[in-house]
C-alpha cells in the first residue's frame, strides 16, 4: 500500500477522525486551525485520475472514500450544530444589547 493517492486518502481520513474528536471536545479554535489544512488537502483530490491505479488500489480507494464519506457527513452535522449554537449566542447578544441601549434610553 505505498500508492500516494491510497496514503493521501488515509492521511485524509485520519485527519477528519482528528477534527471530529476536536469538534466532540468542543475544541473550536485547534478545530479551525485544523480544518483549513484538511480542506486543502481534500481540495487536491479532486483532480486525481482514480482509473489509473490498479484494480484493488481502486477497491481500496473506494472503501476509503466511501469511509471519508460517512465520517465528512457526520463532521458537516457537527458544524451544523455549531453555527447554530454561534447563531442562539448571537441573537442573545443582539437582545441583550437593545434592552441596555432601552434601559439607558430611559
Amino acid at each position: 500500500m505505498d500508492n500516494t493517492t491510497l496514503v493521501q486518502l488515509e492521511d485524509l481520513l485520519a485527519r477528519n477522525h482528528a477534527l471530529l474528536t476536536l469538534a466532540g471536545q468542543e475544541a473550536w479554535d485547534a478545530f479551525a486551525d485544523d480544518v483549513e489544512v484538511y480542506s486543502t488537502q481534500l481540495k487536491a483530490m479532486v483532480d486525481v485520475d482514480f482509473n489509473e491505479l490498479e484494480s484493488t488500489e481502486r477497491e481500496m480507494a473506494v472503501q476509503l472514500l466511501e469511509a471519508l464519506l460517512i465520517q465528512d457527513s457526520r463532521l458537516m452535522q457537527c458544524i451544523q450544530a455549531r453555527l447554530n449554537n454561534l447563531s442562539g449566542e448571537m441573537s442573545s447578544l443582539r437582545q441583550s444589547r437593545r434592552s441596555a441601549q432601552a434601559y439607558t434610553a430611559v
